[in-house]
C-alpha cells in the first residue's frame, strides 16, 4: 500500500467527512473552496489520490464524481482502530453503572458444574451461587464494548448435557469498587454472557463473595468497574 503524505491523508479524511464513502458530486473548485485551498492543489492531490487507488473519479457533465475506493476506507478504518487504540489504552478505563436484580439465571448458570468448576479455577475459589447485575451507564457503552473487543480474557468451556448444549464464556478480570474507597475495592470477573434475556449494558459480575452483602450494595447503588491490566 503506498502511504499517503499528511496533506493526502487529510484530503481523504475530508472527503470522507463530506460523503465520499458513499459517493459524491463535486468539483475540484468546491472542493477547495470548502477547504481554503487552490482548485489546482486539490486537483493535484485527487490525482495522487486516484492514481495510488484511494479514490475513484470520472467526469460526468463537468462534475466530477468522487467515491472513496476499498482501499481507502481501509486506510481510513485503519487509523480509526489506531485511534480508538490509544485513546482506550490511555484512559483510566472505568466504567460506572447501577446495580440491579437480575432474573436469577446466573445463579443457575454458575451452579452448574461444570462452569462451577472452570469459575473456581479462575478463582482460585468457590464461587458464590449467583452474579451481580449491572446496568452501566449509556454513555460507556460504546467505549466499554470496545474495551472489551482489546481486552485479553479468560475462556470459560461451553459442554453438552443430555437437554441441551452451553456455549462457551468469555471473563475479564476487573475491580469493581463502591463509595470511592479501596477497602470497599474487590477483584472479580466480568462475564461476558450477553444473552437475549439482558439489554445491551447490562452485565454480570462472578466472585466468590456475595458483593451485595460484602460491599452493602442495594439496587440503585453506583459502582465502579475498571479492568485489571
Amino acid at each position: 500500500m503506498v502511504i499517503l503524505g499528511e496533506k493526502e491523508w487529510f484530503l481523504l479524511f475530508n472527503l470522507s467527512r463530506m460523503g465520499a464513502l458513499n459517493g459524491i458530486s463535486k468539483s475540484s473548485t468546491e472542493i477547495a473552496s470548502l477547504l481554503s485551498t487552490s482548485q489546482q492543489t486539490i486537483s493535484r492531490r485527487l490525482k495522487k489520490l486516484r492514481d495510488s487507488g484511494y479514490i475513484m473519479k470520472s467526469l460526468e457533465e463537468d462534475i466530477l464524481q468522487i467515491k472513496i475506493s476499498e482501499k481507502g476506507k481501509t486506510a481510513l478504518n485503519s487509523v480509526f482502530q489506531d485511534l480508538k487504540k490509544i485513546l482506550v489504552e490511555k484512559g483510566k478505563q472505568q466504567y460506572y453503572g447501577q446495580v440491579q436484580t437480575g432474573l436469577g439465571e446466573g445463579k443457575f448458570y454458575v451452579q452448574l458444574p461444570k462452569y462451577h468448576e472452570q469459575f473456581k479455577d479462575i478463582l482460585n475459589d468457590s464461587p458464590y451461587p449467583g452474579t451481580l447485575n449491572i446496568s452501566l451507564a449509556p454513555e460507556y457503552l460504546e467505549d466499554f464494548y470496545y474495551t472489551l473487543s482489546q481486552k485479553s480474557h479468560h475462556k470459560v468451556s461451553g459442554f453438552e448435557s443430555e437437554e441441551r448444549s452451553y456455549g462457551s464464556v468469555k471473563c475479564y478480570d476487573i475491580l469493581l469498587n463502591t463509595n470511592g474507597k479501596s477497602k470497599n475495592e474487590v477483584e472479580c470477573l466480568l462475564v461476558d454472557i450477553r444473552r437475549t434475556s439482558h439489554q445491551k449494558g447490562t452485565i454480570e459480575i462472578v466472585s466468590q463473595f456475595n458483593l451485595r452483602d460484602m460491599l452493602h450494595l442495594i439496587d440503585g447503588s453506583l459502582v465502579k468497574i475498571e479492568f485489571r491490566t
